[in-house]
């Protein structure tokens, strides 16, 4: 009896003990591609940053511990590099954030055939950069662009040189990120405000509060969590844009659009200055970190 007892108690505690590596085990996988693919490229670009490793010069990397850092410091284009970073994060922002939920607000209207605009809405989001970089590099065309044509027609503005002037490129690629990124905005938003009771809008409109105290009292503090989600989503996207910058000018002209991630770029196989890449590239990703860990604060924040 005791024995039958004992083995009872030795099967439950197998048991309990199976169930709670089940989980751990079915991540088992993931965990490991996540620590292939990203987990070891980090540490290695970490260890570079402290490291001089050029490709045309030196055989084999060697230690400068923090020189490379001094030199990021000391760097002009570096600190040109990150206020036109910032400049592009937070006007890219303001504008999605601003437009999006605008777009919600309208697209939350009832109006025929509101699905299949909704539908039509999110296309340039699902759009890949590429082609999207493409798209409005025709767009922007000195001499065939359809913006210039049009400002031309209606206002009888001259035609510009969107990407090719330094003072216009960085305003027509913050304006490509805003038609980018603006439906995923837009759609969370609206969701956001269909959650909203509809009870709340009609005790103000008996209360007498009129279209703005509604959205000043009622909308924006129901929709206030997911917006915040939503810009701080939008900044990390934004602060780290890679692929629309360098296919419609490549940081240029005249280093006007190059931000951190097109300067780490160009460091490591343009200058094939591997140790100083890896340094700006290390101060990019603790930044998005940053804005990361905030993020995933207000999202247990919100789940409970």
């Amino acid at each position: 009896m005791y024995l039958s007892a004992l083995i009872g108690k030795m099967v439950s505690h197998s048991l309990k003990f199976k169930s709670k590596l089940y989980p751990a085990f079915l991540l088992t996988p993931a965990i490991l591609v996540l620590a292939v693919v990203v987990l070891l490229p980090t540490l290695q670009a970490f260890l570079l940053s402290f490291q001089s490793l050029d490709f045309l010069r030196d055989s084999k990397p060697t230690f400068i511990w923090f020189q490379n850092y001094v030199q990021m410091l000391e760097d002009g284009s570096f600190w040109s590099a990150f206020g036109r970073t910032i400049i592009y994060t937070i006007g890219s922002v303001l504008g999605i954030v601003g437009f999006g939920l605008l777009s919600a607000l309208l697209l939350n209207i009832s109006f025929p055939l509101r699905g299949v605009f909704r539908c039509v809405f999110l296309m340039p989001w699902v759009l890949p950069y590429a082609v999207a970089a493409l798209a409005w590099s025709w767009l922007y065309d000195y001499q065939f662009g359809l913006i210039n044509f049009v400002l031309n027609t209606l206002f009888k503005f001259p035609p510009l040189l969107w990407l090719g002037s330094s003072s216009t490129a960085l305003l027509a690629l913050v304006i490509v990120s805003i038609w980018k990124e603006l439906p995923f905005a837009a759609i969370m938003l609206l969701a956001s405000l269909q959650s909203i009771p509809l009870d709340l809008y009609e005790a103000g409109a008996i209360d007498g509060a009129g279209a703005w105290k509604s959205f000043w009292h009622i909308t924006l503090p129901g929709v206030l969590g997911v917006l915040s989600i939503v810009t701080l989503l939008e900044f990390i996207w934004a602060f780290k844009q890679f692929p629309l910058i360098y296919m419609m000018t490549g940081g240029g002209p005249a280093q006007a659009t190059e931000t951190l991630v097109i300067q780490t770029y160009k460091q490591a196989f343009v200058n094939f200055n591997l140790g100083y890449a890896s340094t700006i590239g290390v101060v990019t990703l603790l930044v998005s970190s940053i804005f990361s860990i905030i993020y995933f604060k207000l999202l247990n924040r919100m789940e409970r």
